[in-house]
């Protein structure tokens, strides 16, 4: 527990200072998907849920001739969790950023460190979570980034439940939790996900105890949250065709 108190720390520490440097808007690569989530989460908050069926729209402008350019790559949960964020009263570009990359970066970092110290050693896991934390090229940059944060979050997430799966037996809350990750995993990014999925799932069949049995309900358990999100963005496929009708119209309001 201290080990883990001290790796949120320092990434507090290290990250806080590249925040105050960069005037709290850091000009990563993809920097700009910051501004995009954000844009998403004040649009969620402004736009009526039963009207816009949760489609991002991504319409820079209240103007109608601009309505709606509707985000079309795959899903997108990162600003599911901004929106809350926002809907919070944190609603400025700036403090959006600070609050993921503290708050989310610092659990990702206890995740690195818990991850690679159950596979290898304490010792290993101090080092591996300090030679990503100071990989600004690799690393540092999405952890910076609003929207490729949650990523890092996915991959560390699902590796980590797939080791307490490999070597325990009370694995029914870790599976329930693999399944809620997951299913946010799977409305993100299909092929990112697909990848963590084929790692979480040759990980449990390499190494479980009872490896068939646990790699079954994996597959299953991960198959399931796959069904869900993509149930969601069949849904929203459906619901997109309507929505530029009714934000040409709802929009007229503010001409």
């Amino acid at each position: 527990m201290t080990a883990l108190v001290v790796v949120f720390l320092a990434h507090t520490i290290l990250y806080g200072w590249l925040l105050l440097k960069s005037e709290g808007v850091p000009y990563v690569m993809d920097g700009n998907e910051s501004y995009c989530t954000w844009w998403h989460a004040y649009s969620l908050n402004e736009f009526p849920l039963s009207k816009t069926c949760g489609l991002a729209n991504e319409a820079l402008s209240r103007s109608v001739s601009a309505q709606a350019v509707v985000h079309t790559h795959q899903g997108n949960w990162p600003r599911i969790p901004a929106a809350v964020v926002y809907w919070l009263g944190i609603k400025s570009l700036e403090s959006q950023i600070a609050v993921t990359t503290l708050l989310l970066g610092g659990v990702v970092a206890m995740l690195i460190f818990s991850s690679f110290a159950r596979i290898v050693s304490f010792r290993f896991g101090l080092l591996a979570t300090g030679v990503f934390l100071t990989d600004y090229i690799l690393f540092a940059q999405w952890q910076l980034n609003t929207y490729r944060i949650w990523q890092h979050f996915f991959f560390f997430s699902v590796l980590y439940c797939a080791l307490k799966i490999s070597d325990t037996t009370n694995r029914t809350r870790w599976w329930l939790s693999l399944f809620a990750i997951s299913v946010a995993m799977f409305y993100c990014e299909l092929t990112f996900a697909a990848f963590v999925t084929t790692t979480a799932i040759l990980w449990i069949l390499l190494n479980a105890k009872h490896r068939l049995g646990a790699f079954s309900k994996t597959v299953f358990v991960m198959g399931s949250a796959a069904a869900v999100a993509g149930s969601v963005l069949i849904w929203h496929n459906h619901d997109n065709r309507d929505l530029t009708r009714w934000m040409s119209r709802t929009l007229l309001q503010y001409q």
